[in-house]
């Protein structure tokens, strides 16, 4: 059976990353489990749920936590961003999946929001815009936003690169393109987002 991760990449399409949202999405259920399961032993402790009623009243008030727990974990768990070679995809949905694209090479900004929690334990939200009909796409508590945001644009140099190097091929020879790709092909290489094979081959189809 082909798995959801398959059926959005294409043939010659490479993930490079899955990102999930923080863990502090889960911070409000799970407190609100945590808080209602002390307060029930607490009455249980004090006499004041006895009985058949009471143990019912607590029972149900734990099962109820529970449950939006699990839901809101579900949910938790179905949200994230998938960056590949050629797009960025954001998948959310429990049982209906829906997904929002936008093509690396279309990418003309990306705006990252922290606030004072976000900073100490490194969350915030991504907002990626496009040149093009897709607009503006983003996802919320999601991990190391910032270092997200440069793997992003590390990325588009890497397209901008590659469509310098297919732009060259029987064209004629401009020196300022060719510079300026190359300086993008040393940043791909710096940043570990391609090998040492990929940099020299690469570099050796634009100097030419």
């Amino acid at each position: 059976m082909t798995s959801f991760m398959d059926r959005i990449l294409s043939p010659s399409e490479n993930l490079v990353e899955e990102v999930r949202t923080h863990w502090w999405e889960m911070a409000s259920s799970s407190l609100i489990l945590l808080v209602t399961v002390l307060v029930v032993l607490a009455l249980e402790l004090g006499s004041l749920l006895t009985g058949s009623v009471g143990f019912l009243v607590g029972s149900g008030a734990i099962l109820l936590s529970l449950i939006f727990w699990v839901v809101h974990y579900v949910k938790w768990r179905t949200k994230y961003l998938l960056l590949t070679d050629r797009r960025v995809v954001v998948v959310t949905g429990v049982i209906a999946h829906r997904t929002n694209e936008i093509p690396i090479n279309r990418i003309t900004d990306i705006r990252c929001d922290q606030g004072v929690l976000g900073r100490i334990l490194n969350f915030g939200s991504i907002n990626i815009q496009s040149a093009g009909a897709e607009g503006t796409e983003g996802i919320g508590n999601v991990s190391a936003p910032f270092e997200l945001r440069n793997r992003i644009n590390a990325l588009s140099e890497m397209s901008s690169t590659s469509e310098a190097l297919a732009g060259r091929t029987g064209s004629t020879n401009d020196a300022s393109d060719a510079v300026e790709a190359l300086e993008r092909l040393a940043r791909l290489y710096q940043a570990d987002l391609i090998s040492k094979d990929d940099y020299i081959k690469m570099k050796s189809k634009l100097i030419g």
